[in-house]
């Protein structure tokens, strides 16, 4: 750019020619630049120096631009979603120039040439909007694959599909901050605003309910060598509770019934010079419904082995604490797939 800058008179703006006297009106963006080929260079490099000259002018219009309309949305944020986004972002003119749009004239007589370069804001925002559309119509979506979810008693997968849709919230930001930079008309702006903050606040709402979405209703009876052993139900329900489950005390109003029955019993003991280490197995029998469908989902028995250098007491303690986590990786699978 230097080499060519040298090679010229001073470029200056002149009068456009007739046919581009439309790019020069309030729907576009654009860079008009003319000088003479007082080198003699070929036509096509004249032409393309011109042409570079008047993307960069552009580009530089566009910059100033963007950063005036981001310092004009921060300060009026008001605290509320429906504006804030748009002064979070930062944005770069390589996304707006993909639009940009040129010409040439050049008069071999005269040796003169004329550029523009120029975006149709009319065209930015029919890309940006159908963007925005595109967005909005996957959020609508993505909560309708959540509620039939729900619906099915799959709440795990329900809180995964508006996982994606926080995704889109984050997307969305930018083309509603260029239509507003294109020009893109206020009502229609404002309708779609009004769309995107009403699908946040139904995706905020139900991924809230979601939280605790899964109710269990469990029951576990656990011997301990004709003893209750009360932790493995606390074990067990401290595990889940960590992993989103809520729990309830009427079967009839739970997503799933859970049914434990464990049990120890006496497996060796191994003496290696003064020290006898007692072994020991924990039984578990595991029961998985489904109330929604009246579907039992899963029925099996999960074994587990402990020891311990004090007794069989104390060796089916240990295996106790590894089977609790052994039901909560069961559970875990079975009602969050």
């Amino acid at each position: 750019m230097l080499l060519f800058g040298s090679m010229f008179l001073m470029i200056k703006g002149q009068e456009v020619p007739p046919e581009w006297v439309k790019y020069t009106y309030g729907g576009y963006f654009y860079d008009v630049q003319s000088a003479k080929n007082v080198r003699g260079l070929l036509e096509t490099v004249f032409k393309q120096y011109l042409l570079d000259v008047a993307r960069t002018n552009l580009a530089k219009t566009v910059q100033t631009r963007v950063e005036d309309e981001a310092l004009m949305h921060k300060q009026a944020v008001d605290g509320r979603s429906r504006t804030a986004y748009v002064s979070t972002i930062r944005f770069s003119t390589d996304v707006d120039l993909r639009f940009v749009e040129t010409a040439t004239v050049y008069n071999p007589q005269t040796q003169e040439g004329k550029a523009i370069a120029f975006i149709n804001k009319s065209t930015a925002c029919q890309y940006y909007e159908k963007e925005a559309r595109i967005s909005l119509s996957k959020m609508e979506n993505a909560l309708k694959v959540a509620e039939n979810y729900v619906q099915a008693g799959f709440n795990a997968k329900a809180r995964a599909e508006l996982d994606g849709v926080v995704v889109e919230l984050e997307k969305i930001a930018t083309p509603f901050f260029w239509l507003s930079f294109f020009g893109f008309p206020k009502q229609e702006l404002e309708d779609l605003l009004e769309q995107r903050n009403r699908l946040e606040r139904q995706v905020k709402q139900r991924a809230s309910e979601l939280q605790n979405a899964n109710r269990i209703y469990l029951s576990c009876t656990a011997d301990l060598y004709g003893q209750p052993y009360f932790k493995l139900q606390n074990e067990i329900k401290g595990m889940l509770s960590e992993a989103g489950c809520s729990w309830v005390s009427d079967a009839t109003q739970a997503d799933w019934v859970i049914s434990v029955v464990a049990s120890a019993r006496n497996y060796n003991s191994n003496t290696i010079g003064n020290t006898t280490t007692f072994f020991a197995y924990v039984d578990a029998q595991i029961v998985i419904d489904k109330t929604v469908t009246g579907q039992r989902i899963y029925a099996d028995e999960v074994t587990v082995k402990g020891g311990h250098t004090l007794n069989f007491t104390e060796a089916a303690r240990a295996a106790y604490k590894d089977v609790s986590k052994e039901i909560e990786k069961v559970i875990n699978n079975i009602i969050n797939n």
